[in-house]
């Protein structure tokens, strides 16, 4: 596959070194499904290598170099409507116990990278006024 990228580092260019050859790039796609649905992974794999191609305008025949997949048997849980309430539990339990959540996961929720710093901080913070009576 040639590099998709025009020089500002749209693909390809945050991998090591030696994870893909010189002019190349690496995509990467993930495929949720429910535990109920039939699937078949070559199927799955074929659709996203074409619309990859299809959306990034390159030739998935011609200029693709190798393609793996990996299927991981738990990944993302899906929500319910019990969760608001699950996490409240959980977190005000957590709290009482003087266990600070901070982050994307401390906190059960998706967040920017910069929001999750700044939940460290804020966590940072409490645990000072808190615990240490500063």
């Amino acid at each position: 596959m040639k590099t998709l990228t025009d020089g500002a580092g749209f693909l390809g260019d945050n991998l090591a070194p030696t994870s893909v050859e010189d002019g190349t790039s690496a995509l990467q796609a993930e495929i949720f499904r429910r535990d109920d649905e039939a699937w078949d992974v070559n199927a799955l794999t074929d659709k996203a290598v074409k619309e990859m191609a299809r959306l990034l305008w390159f030739d998935a025949e011609r200029e693709r170099v190798s393609l793996s997949h990996f299927v991981a048997p738990y990944a993302y849980p899906i929500s319910d409507l019990h969760r608001e309430a699950a996490v409240t539990h959980i977190l005000s339990w957590l709290r009482k116990q003087n266990i600070f959540s901070m982050g994307l996961y401390g906190k059960w929720r998706y967040m920017w990278s910069d929001i999750a710093y700044y939940s460290g901080a804020e966590a940072t913070e409490e645990i000072r006024e808190q615990v240490y009576h500063e």
